[in-house]
């Protein structure tokens, strides 16, 4: 199911499926589907026909204006989320309530768009009697910063001290960057790198244009998973633009660069410069390290 590419191609998506018991099934693997994908500024709906009905017929039947009614109709895509789950559970009892937390959480996990993942959040809170402070610890959710992006907020994580670390989280705030991910950059040896590269290979393997729902469910058996859901929740801390995002990972690529060039110079001092060609090759190198270095903003 192409969701992502109906999205870049439509303001809106209306499923429409029979009203029985399979229609309502494969309603709800499209709804799985769709979770991680959904963005805030896109509604994804839910219609179904009466028994005996497609859209051709319901068309004959009721006419263009009868269907336009119809398509009203439509549930969006939390409304038919929250109306299966109300259906499994007793909101009347402590313990029906305490399903539906545990029941709506893995729903709750893979939405990725943050409006909307907070109105479901605020949705079930209201549901189960939560108050909606307690919400992201029962549903074990990232931490949601209220506040602009302090600067800089990045020693609470004590996060990695390396390029590769500051090329996940912000690869992370900008996927579309995943494409200057380079593998001879990078130490393959680190977890941050192991984790660049994972991302790489997943995405590589996209059929349409990558998303974090999908990444992170293409991850799920990959040992760099856990280094990459802490880089993401660290990314949504510090709140990052796709702009910002980019001038970090740019910057990031530079450092590299420069640690590759300083171990070159290092290995061509340990084997002495004894002729002029090794001198001058020396100082070739270790002029374009300057001028490199020099390119780097000052911290």
């Amino acid at each position: 199911m192409h969701v992502a590419k109906l999205l870049r191609l439509a303001d809106e998506i209306v499923f429409c499926f029979d009203g029985d018991a399979a229609g309502r099934k494969a309603a709800w693997r499209a709804l799985e589907v769709s979770l991680p994908l959904a963005p805030d500024h896109k509604p994804i709906r839910f219609l179904f026909l009466p028994e005996g009905d497609d859209p051709d017929t319901y068309v004959r039947k009721h006419g263009k204006e009868g269907w336009r009614r119809k398509l009203r109709e439509a549930e969006t895509l939390t409304q038919f989320l929250l109306a299966q789950l109300r259906a499994e559970c007793d909101l009347a009892s402590a313990e029906g309530r305490a399903r539906l937390l545990s029941i709506a959480k893995p729903h709750v996990q893979k939405v990725t768009a943050p409006a909307l993942r907070l109105q479901l959040i605020n949705e079930v809170a209201q549901l189960a009697r939560v108050a909606e402070g307690e919400m992201d610890r029962l549903l074990e959710l990232p931490q949601r910063s209220r506040f602009s992006r302090p600067a800089p907020a990045r020693v609470r994580y004590a996060a990695p001290d390396s390029p590769e670390w500051s090329l996940l989280y912000s690869l992370l705030c900008n996927l579309s960057l995943v494409e200057h991910v380079d593998p001879q950059a990078l130490h393959a040896e680190r977890p941050e790198s192991q984790a660049l590269l994972a991302i790489r290979e997943a995405c590589r393997e996209f059929e349409e244009e990558p998303s974090l729902g999908l990444l992170f469910d293409r991850l799920q058996a990959s040992p760099s998973l856990e280094i990459v859901l802490r880089a993401h929740k660290y990314a949504e801390d510090i709140r990052f633009s796709a702009e910002e995002a980019e001038t970090e990972f740019t910057e990031s690529l530079v450092k590299l660069d420069l640690a590759r060039r300083k171990k070159e110079l290092d290995d061509l001092r340990g084997k002495g410069l004894t002729s002029k060609e090794d001198l001058r090759a020396f100082q070739e190198k270790n002029l374009a390290y300057k001028r490199l270095q020099g390119a780097l903003p000052s911290p």
